[in-house]
Parts: C-alpha cells; structure tokens; sequence
C-alpha cells in the first residue's frame, strides 16, 4: 500500500469516526462539511475492506482448535426440589 493510500485511509478514519461522534445523519454530515456521499461511502468500503483483511490475516496466524472441553465442576448440594402438599379445607 502506498503511502497516499496509507494516509488517505487515516484522515477517512477520523472523518467517519467525527460523522459517527456527531450522530448526524450521512446526508447531512456531509453537506456540512463539504464531503460528497460518494465518496464517503467509497472510503467507509475502503476502511471495512482492510479492518476484513487484517481480521483474516490475524485468524490464519492464530492457531485454532478444533476440538475443546472444559471440565465443569460438580455442584457440591444437589439442588432437589421437595413437594409440599398442603391440605386445604374449603
């Protein structure tokens, strides 16, 4: 990745957190401050795209376990529900 790239991609970072912070909706974030919706939605594509490759570069790296148990201790009092029967005259 070039430089340019590197950097365009940090400004629009902080471009789209600001919008998010701001609680704007995207049409109208924009038009304040000067940014087309096109290419706010490009660049949001952009970031979504590196954040899924790095995602998946750190997953093939890790090493995963297909099978795993977890021993589970046993309570130590049986929880046994008693039945009461209550005599009711009417």
């Amino acid at each position: 990745m070039s430089k340019k790239h590197e950097f365009q991609l940090q400004r629009w970072k902080l471009l789209i957190e600001d919008r998010i912070k701001s609680g704007m909706k995207v049409r109208d974030w924009c038009d304040a401050n000067g940014v087309t919706k096109d290419a706010y939605y490009y660049w949001l594509a952009k970031l979504r795209e590196e954040h899924y490759e790095e995602a998946v570069q750190s997953l093939s790296t890790e090493k995963i376990s297909t099978n795993t148990f977890v021993e589970l201790p046993m309570p130590k009092q049986s929880c046994q529900i008693q039945p009461t029967l209550q005599n009711v005259i009417h």
